[in-house]
């Protein structure tokens, strides 16, 4: 299969990271000796993150699409904690 496109429905509840690796069981090659069989598929996800600051418009978008509220990260000074 190298090089060649498949598509399949995954689910995540966390964010997907360069280099992570799922296995879909039973969507694998086929079995040697007995063709209904299937193997264990192993996906390794290549993920590109923008590079520049996102736009309002952008930012927006994409809180739309996730259907979340603004989120503020924590800040640690290294004094006062969190």
């Amino acid at each position: 299969m190298e090089g060649s496109c498949v598509v399949m429905q995954v689910s995540r509840e966390k964010v997907t990271w360069p280099g992570a690796r799922i296995r879909k069981k039973d969507e694998g090659m086929p079995s040697y000796t007995d063709n209904s069989q299937r193997g264990i598929l192993y996906v390794t996800f290549d993920v590109e993150f923008p590079r520049g600051e996102l736009t309002a418009e952008e930012k927006a978008s994409i809180v739309s699409l996730l259907k979340q509220d603004s989120i503020k990260p924590k800040v640690y000074n290294g004094l006062q904690g969190y």
